[in-house]
């Protein structure tokens, strides 16, 4: 038998650390949570192939169409994400709504020195400027009635400009419903049974204090449901469940239930950071997402099945530090995510399977 030489080893040598180097590991599928010895954590998402990066906001339209404001423009898909068409250059980081019913689109903001508003009676083919009386300067949210009425919330600092308008003429004017209790609206939200909540800041001499408010009548009368005194600050995000359950959450990264319509709240977990977004499905899985912008730190994802009381984090390999502006459940329970950096992402399977499936990876 020959005798190894010195070559011989060293090649020998070389081979083996080439092949701990860049055969002995994938590098794109070993997840970032994971240490050494772990098992790899489920693979749950997939980034979506689209013509931009960068999205506000995503809305599902009738016959689930899929529309992504984003920063190159407004794009539609109608195969769940595979695929998407250009509709026009209009984008928005503050309002875009799509309407249930028809092909009616709501699209607005903040300027460098006005609000703009502009509606699309196309489906997002072109856009048109609507009239409004009085003028409103920073329209912030809509909801879309079955009866064809559209409700705006417009914010300022001012109480003459700030409110709530409607519009019976598919937006093309738009008029004051006179309510002035609410200047600056944060929310306007649809209840199963019809009713419309409002969510704002009330003027209480030289304090602003959060209320929500209800009209049982398409906008025409309001009442009091909740005004701030339980201790805690404005509650900015708010998701309906039903029409007693509702779950929402403040500027100090707290997540609150109320279980009576919205008229009381109790404080359910509390998160690392502010809240960007969160969604709630069908079972009741609860998705959210945090992050400041402000100081730069890592998002994160989580996931609670125990109404908010405690949250998991919700990772994987493809989602480095995310930065998750919303987020939507669309149909078959499909979990979408748009990120501010990194395009958009959808789930492997419906919400339900991929929590499962980060249960039994966490308890293994």
């Amino acid at each position: 038998m020959r005798k190894l030489s010195r070559f011989d080893l060293g090649l020998f040598y070389f081979l083996i650390s080439m092949v701990l180097a860049f055969g002995g590991c994938d590098k794109d599928r070993t997840p970032l949570n994971s240490l050494p010895g772990e098992p790899p954590a489920p693979h749950l998402l997939n980034k979506l192939q689209t013509p931009f990066n960068s999205v506000y906001s995503l809305r599902f339209g009738p016959g689930n169409l899929l529309y992504a404001n984003s920063t190159k423009g407004l794009f539609v898909s109608n195969d769940f994400g595979k695929s998407w068409d250009s509709l026009s250059y209009y984008s928005s980081p503050d309002l875009f709504e799509v309407s249930p019913y028809n092909d009616l689109l709501l699209m607005g903001g903040f300027g460098v020195l006005w609000g703009w508003f502009a509606y699309s009676d196309d489906g997002g083919k072109s856009w048109q400027a609507p009239q409004f009386t009085p003028h409103s300067l920073f329209p912030r949210t809509a909801v879309f009635l079955s009866n064809g009425r559209c409700l705006m919330g417009s914010t300022e600092s001012d109480e003459s400009y700030g409110g709530i308008y409607f519009s019976d003429d598919n937006a093309l004017i738009w008029r004051s419903t006179g309510f002035d209790t609410l200047f600056q609206i944060y929310q306007l939200f649809l209840l199963p049974n019809g009713d419309i909540y409002a969510s704002g800041l009330v003027r209480q001499e030289d304090q602003l204090l959060h209320g929500i408010y209800r009209s049982p009548d398409n906008g025409d009368t309001w009442e009091q449901v909740y005004g701030q005194g339980q201790n805690m600050s404005w509650l900015y995000k708010i998701r309906i469940v039903s029409d007693r359950l509702f779950y929402g959450c403040d500027y100090f990264y707290r997540f609150f239930i109320s279980r009576d319509g919205g008229r009381t709240w109790q404080q359910q977990g509390s998160l690392p950071e502010m809240i960007a977004d969160f969604e709630i499905a069908d079972d009741g899985q609860i998705v959210l997402s945090v992050y400041n912008s402000l100081n730069g730190n890592p998002g994160q994802l989580f996931y609670s099945s125990d109404s908010g009381q405690t949250f998991y984090p919700l990772t994987d390999q493809l989602l480095a530090e995310p930065r998750i502006n919303d987020i939507q459940i669309g149909p078959a329970d499909t979990l979408y995510l748009s990120d501010a950096r990194q395009g958009l992402f959808k789930s492997v399977a419906p919400l339900s399977e991929i929590i499962g499936l980060l249960q039994l990876h966490q308890n293994r």
